[in-house]
């Protein structure tokens, strides 16, 4: 992978390249210790981040994460409320929240129609999902500068 991503780099494009941390890419404890090579200043961290995960609250966000996103770029490449498909927001809020206070960028989860809490969107003509989780994002989304 690391030959493959020089070759791109060097010969064809310049891209952003995210490396996840481990357990499901929601550990970033040990990443800057392991991070890999990067010359070109193209490298981001990516966690995944959802309630119930080893680390999911704003504590722990600061403790593991905050180091990393001091050095790296950090992006929650996907986050949610939990892995059991709730329709609730109050943890996606405070991930959120957390990022956004911290510099971190983020990527709902997800942008289909599922018929699950965690779909964003209940039609593809963007008629956002009837969960809380959907309408927190939605209005946070819009919100934003």
């Amino acid at each position: 992978m690391v030959a493959a991503f020089r070759t791109w780099h060097v010969n064809i494009v310049h891209i952003v390249v995210t490396a996840s941390g481990i357990d499901w890419a929601n550990n970033l404890q040990q990443w800057l210790s392991y991070r890999p090579s990067d010359p070109s200043g193209q490298l981001a961290a990516e966690q995944h981040v959802y309630g119930g995960n080893a680390c999911s609250t704003p504590t722990c966000l600061t403790q593991y994460t905050r180091p990393v996103a001091d050095v790296v770029p950090v992006v929650f490449g996907e986050f949610g409320e939990d892995y059991n498909n709730s329709c609730g927001s109050t943890t996606t809020a405070q991930i959120v929240n957390w990022a956004d206070q911290n510099g971190v960028g983020y990527e709902a989860w997800a942008w289909n129609t599922w018929g699950q809490c965690s779909d964003l969107i209940a039609r593809f003509d963007g008629t956002v999902a009837p969960s809380s989780y959907a309408r927190w994002i939605h209005d946070h989304y819009v919100g934003l500068p």
